[in-house]
């Protein structure tokens, strides 16, 4: 809900946007940041440098690991709402904060600040900001100012032109102002001229005092253009980094379409495959189910051989038969013994035949039935 963010980002040495890319990540919609950072243009650095020192709230190098470290970059107010602008934040209030000292300790400071353009209340050395998420996610993640020595000759530095150029203009208009009132206060009076009246003595004093009061309303109105001035250029950013998102916001929107697009294809395809599959298992079932009625259909014709082999056994035995009836018959006919004696032997014959089939199926009864087998044979000999 809130996040509190106080004097660490100026000590960020490699890559600050991130940093505010992980607190827009953990802020939820609508949440606050309250964050503070060093203000590069304040009074204290216009003193460093009047004195032809760095102009920086800290710059030492600390031997002592314990310290903190020092500052890697220090931010003005321009890029500092540049920043809070690119991480996705919508600036409520934003001032500056005289924590080491007063405006009225530092009026020479301050109105040296004056005369180039710059007002008291953006010379604090600390800079605090309240802010509102406003988008999920940073809308630019290296802005120019900050990453891009190209980007920011290119597209930030020109526009800086016009306000230095507004600076020069107003200190001149000061000097011309201030050389004006000068003239006037150490104009010679002639030396045979009579002292001035009292009645013009009053006039210069009170064309003094309107000097002076179109001097600071002039001011005032440079103070206020230049003010117009940062916050047109301020616009201008905004303008730019809105059609700079609508610009990734077409091309994302087309990179959407064709991923739809590419979506769509592959259900298409994917639909096709899953027809495929389907036609290829509808042909697997048939090719199963006519196998299965071949296989029906040869076991049918197998048993259906099966049994025509065996009435064509019965056929055969029973043709045998009728043969050896007849042959009997007629062997009777003409030699009744004789007949006798072959189907005495047929019959044997039939009998050891069983036995020699029962025998090779059981090892015990063949070896039993051997004298036997030897005996018959020895028998039939003789009879033969």
């Amino acid at each position: 809900d809130t996040v509190l963010f106080f004097e660490v980002l100026e000590h960020i040495n490699e890559d600050p946007m991130g940093v505010m890319e992980r607190i827009n990540a953990c802020m939820k919609p609508d949440a606050t940041l309250v964050m503070s950072v060093p203000n590069a243009i304040s009074y204290k650095s216009l003193r460093e440098f009047l004195v032809g020192m760095p102009p920086w709230t800290y710059w030492f190098y600390e031997p002592d690991l314990s310290h903190e470290p020092r500052h890697c970059f220090e931010y003005t107010p321009v890029v500092f709402r540049s920043l809070l602008t690119a991480s996705g934040m919508s600036i409520g209030a934003m001032r500056t904060i005289f924590a080491y000292s007063t405006i009225d300790a530092e009026q020479d400071t301050l109105a040296i600040a004056e005369s180039l353009g710059f007002a008291a209340r953006d010379m604090g050395e600390t800079m605090i900001a309240q802010c509102t998420k406003a988008t999920e996610g940073v809308p630019l993640r290296y802005p120019d100012v900050l990453y891009s020595p190209e980007g920011y000759y290119r597209n930030i530095y020109p526009r800086l032109q016009e306000i230095l150029q507004q600076r020069f203009e107003h200190h001149r208009s000061q000097q011309a102002v201030a050389e004006r009132g000068a003239q006037i206060e150490t104009k010679p009076a002639p030396s045979d001229a009579p002292a001035p009246e009292a009645p013009q003595h009053e006039a210069q004093l009170q064309i003094r005092e309107l000097l002076q009061t179109c001097e600071a309303q002039f001011q005032r109105q440079e103070q206020l253009e230049a003010e117009l001035q940062t916050v047109q250029q301020e616009h201008g950013l905004a303008l730019e980094d809105r059609d700079q998102h609508r610009s990734w916001a077409g091309d994302l929107q087309a990179k959407c379409q064709d991923l739809e697009s590419q979506v769509q294809q592959l259900l298409f395809q994917s639909d096709c495959r899953l027809q495929q599959e389907q036609e290829l298992r509808e042909q697997l079932q048939q090719t199963q189910e006519q196998t299965q009625q071949a296989q029906r259909d040869q076991q049918e014709t197998r048993a259906w051989a099966d049994r025509l082999s065996q009435e064509n056994a019965e056929l055969r035995a029973q043709v045998n038969e009728l043969l050896f009836a007849c042959d009997c018959y007629l062997q009777q006919i003409n030699d009744p013994q004789r007949c006798v004696r072959v189907i005495r032997e047929r019959r044997f014959r039939w009998a050891l035949d069983r036995s020699k089939a029962m025998a090779r199926k059981t090892p015990v009864v063949r070896s039993a039935l051997r004298p036997v087998y030897r005996s018959a044979k020895r028998i039939i000999k003789r009879r033969m």
